[in-house]
């Protein structure tokens, strides 16, 4: 009977470390990706990101209807639209959800403001997106600069836009070296 439950246990742990491990590890493979030279900007991307390339950062939030912690943290997200964009970030949502209907009545009933794009399960694969929700802080030059896996806190959120503040700075000062 111990022999049972110790092995049990042990499955157990060794499951939940492969779990951690795989959130961790497409978190470090999600960083630096350049999302405006992949395959994958050219469809669905490219109307959302285009305009933004060269000029804004940008919040991608990879989520879904039926994704409880999804579902939380898209009021947060909605609430801070003003805050980031005097950051200079804009938000753009990416649904996974097979039926888009789903995706937009769950938009339209909790009025989220940001834009969407709908169907992108398979932009999440080609991301390498591995769990919902999926935040990715991407630079002006179109490179993954920070990812998160999982419900942001309003603590979080603001901890990203640190690094959104920081990089700015560092371009800036960049570019007046340049001059």
């Amino acid at each position: 009977m111990n022999r049972v439950l110790v092995g049990g246990l042990l499955v157990s742990f060794f499951l939940l470390m492969l779990v951690l491990g795989r959130l961790q590890f497409s978190e470090r493979t999600l960083m630096g990706m350049s999302l405006y030279e992949e395959d994958f900007y050219q469809g669905e991307l490219k109307p959302l990101l285009g305009a933004r390339f060269g000029h804004d950062f940008v919040l991608i939030n990879f989520w879904a209807s039926w994704c409880e912690p999804c579902r939380r943290e898209m009021p947060l997200l909605s609430s801070q639209i003003e805050v980031l964009a005097g950051l200079g970030t804009q938000i753009v949502g990416i649904s996974v959800d097979s039926d888009p209907l789903l995706a937009q009545e769950f938009l339209y009933k909790n009025s989220t403001r940001f834009d969407n794009i709908f169907n992108g399960a398979e932009i999440a694969n080609l991301v390498g997106v591995r769990g919902y929700p999926t935040t990715l802080i991407v630079n002006p030059q179109g490179r993954v600069i920070e990812a998160f896996v999982g419900e942001l806190s309003l603590e979080q959120l603001d901890s990203l836009m640190k690094v959104v503040e920081t990089r700015r700075i560092d371009g800036a000062l960049e570019l007046k070296r340049a001059w």
